[in-house]
């Protein structure tokens, strides 16, 4: 499965096939964690995966609210799938799936292998309410969510607001 960044503002085709595309893709995940010597011995902070998809199926006027739920919904399958995969020398790793908006053609599955790392991005201002009660997301019991909002600088030098949706194990007494 690829990302493909939307050229026109068309309405995609075969929403249903990217959807089946989509959960093959968190199935994949299944029963699998990624060695991470190598990303460990290279010095990285984290490990991921961006979300696999055509970019007009998550963000654009022609992606409705539960199309991107259901999006959201099999990032959070595969997210499930790698924490239940993972196993015991990596268990201070992080297992997030990150939920971006407006822009959700961004969101990813990471593994924060640096605690300041994912303590960097996750202590800006909370986000109001919860994207899951916003979106009617079923979330697995073993996940938290943490919500951080914050405004970004476009091209054209206008702010504008972005959320970031944290799902996994993102709950401040993880490490104990």
């Amino acid at each position: 499965m690829t990302r493909r960044l939307a050229m026109s503002q068309k309405r995609l085709r075969g929403v249903p096939r990217h959807l089946r595309a989509l959960d093959r893709w968190a199935e994949s995940f299944k029963d699998g964690f990624p060695d991470l010597r190598p990303t460990v011995q290279r010095g990285e902070r984290y490990y991921n995966w961006k979300l696999p998809v055509h970019a007009s199926l998550v963000q654009g006027k022609h992606a409705p609210t539960a199309q991107r739920a259901k999006c959201a919904e099999l990032m959070l399958k595969a997210c499930a799938y790698l924490m239940a995969a993972k196993p015991e020398q990596w268990k201070k790793v992080r297992v997030t799936a990150v939920i971006t908006q407006p822009d959700m053609f961004c969101s990813e599955l990471c593994l924060y292998i640096d605690e300041a790392y994912f303590q960097s991005h996750v202590n800006a201002a909370p986000a109001e309410g919860r994207l899951s009660a916003r979106w009617q997301l079923q979330i697995p019991a073993n996940m938290q969510e943490v919500g951080i909002a914050f405004t970004v600088e476009g091209d054209d030098g206008e702010m504008f607001p972005v959320e970031h949706w944290y799902f996994g194990e993102v709950s401040n007494d993880f490490l104990n």
